[in-house]
């Protein structure tokens, strides 16, 4: 059995996701930078659209990083 391996995901990554190959290439533990998150959190108040908006609110969402940005910007 090979040790876990870990790895600090760039916005690129997050943001890719859903597609299966980036998931399947993504190590065992992972970690986003305050960096990441900052970038991630400003993607829908940057969308040209309510659609883009949306769909860049769920993936923050999905990233779990709501509550996370709460916290810092207190």
């Amino acid at each position: 059995m090979s040790e876990p391996t870990s790895g600090l995901l760039d916005t690129s990554v997050v943001i890719d996701w859903h597609d299966p190959k980036v998931v399947a290439a993504l190590p065992d533990e992972v970690a986003i930078s305050a960096i990441t998150a900052a970038e991630l959190a400003a993607g829908p108040l940057l969308a040209t659209s309510a659609v883009e908006a949306a769909r860049r609110q769920a993936r923050l969402d999905f990233a779990g990083l709501n509550d996370l940005i709460r916290v810092v910007a207190v």
